[in-house]
């Protein structure tokens, strides 16, 4: 079961570093062609609530691995 846990946390690290990537590459891309600056910040909002369900997800993976 630990092992099992250890590569979700794995995964889940992956997930993370990913999606700062996505992030960093859509705030590069748009940065020069927003047309709609509440649509990006909008989008930007729910990325980071999407950011934030993964780190629970993560933090509370890393509580069943100590337990």
């Amino acid at each position: 079961m630990q092992s099992f846990l250890l590569q979700l946390l794995r995964e889940c690290k992956e997930v993370v570093l990913g999606a700062v990537l996505v992030k960093n590459y859509y705030l590069s891309f748009v940065e020069g062609i927003v047309l709609d600056k509440e649509k990006v910040e909008n989008d930007l909002d729910e990325f980071e609530h999407d950011l934030q369900t993964a780190f629970k997800v993560r933090s509370q993976l890393t509580k069943m691995v100590k337990a």
